[in-house]
């Protein structure tokens, strides 16, 4: 429930879930942490659905391959976080670790995208910049009491040429999403599940805070609460009006990370074909809750 999955640019369109044929280096010399990578995206082929027609606004090539570069920097101010696992952090060391870091990445690739100029019926090619400046805090508040609070925030720049726009849908319970009939292959016809435009264009102010209460809340061996809140703010060339997508929920922390209950409640905005000047217009809001139960092993 909190990732931000717009940050994974281009999941299911050249890569699955972020995996892809890569050469990379990564570490940590002192407060350092960098990541290298030379990728070779899969073809826009590969993805399982049919590509968008080639026309005015920006879809992934399908021709013209070339390599994509990525690269990483987090300064670490106090406890060093592992950089042995390739993709995610812990996310919440629960009170065991004070981290406070800065970081900074890109993505680029040559003529990722193209469009149709239709005034000359010419192909254009576009290069894909996508780059970003964040911060993470996981910090104890009360050592005998175990309560700690963790907050991130980040400012997302995605450039994937003109009006690029993609609905996205996690685990979607609707099939009214795959007649290609939106940007990115969303339809606005029907129901959209919990699909919306995810990736796009533009620029997002992503942030999560939450609070860890103390250990043991509900008696020994019996776990506490950590709620949080979550905010995307995006800005895309594509949509009229800014996007925002609001979450507040509550973690069950049975044994840590190893169990634990969620309850989530998020809102957006929907869509429907409606345009103005070529643009995508919300047609309301809508809520979702979630219940989900997690297990590590």
């Amino acid at each position: 429930m909190d990732v931000p999955v717009f940050a994974q640019a281009t999941v299911d369109q050249t890569d699955e879930f972020s995996r892809k044929l890569s050469v990379y280096a990564r570490g940590q010399v002192g407060p350092i942490d960098y990541r290298v990578v030379v990728s070779d995206p899969f073809p826009i082929q590969t993805n399982g659905t049919a590509p968008p027609a080639l026309g005015p606004t920006a879809s992934f090539a399908l021709k013209g391959h070339h390599k994509q570069y990525q690269g990483f920097l987090m300064y670490q101010f106090f406890d060093k976080e592992s950089n042995q696992t390739p993709g995610y952090m812990t996310g919440t060391y629960l009170g065991k670790k004070k981290v406070l870091t800065l970081e900074a990445g890109f993505i680029t690739q040559r003529n990722a995208t193209w469009t149709r100029d239709n005034s000359t019926a010419d192909t254009v090619y576009h290069t894909m910049n996508l780059w970003s400046v964040a911060s993470f805090l996981d910090m104890p508040l009360n050592a005998s009491t175990g309560t700690a609070i963790n907050a991130y925030l980040g400012y997302f720049r995605t450039d994937y040429g003109p009006n690029y726009l993609r609905f996205n849908g996690i685990m979607n319970p609707a099939t009214g999403i795959s007649n290609g009939t939106a940007p990115g292959g969303g339809s606005l016809g029907g129901t959209q599940g919990n699909a919306f435009p995810i990736f796009g264009t533009g620029s997002v102010v992503y942030g999560q805070a939450s609070y860890l209460m103390k250990r043991d809340l509900f008696g020994s061996g019996n776990g506490t609460l950590m709620p949080y809140v979550q905010a995307q703010l995006a800005t895309y060339q594509r949509v009229a009006q800014a996007l925002g997508v609001y979450t507040v929920g509550i973690n069950y922390l049975i044994n840590g990370h190893s169990g634990k209950l969620t309850l989530d409640y998020q809102n957006r905005p929907y869509y429907r074909s409606a345009l103005d000047n070529n643009r995508l217009v919300p047609a309301g809001r809508l809520g979702q809750v979630t219940l989900q139960y997690q297990v590590f092993i």
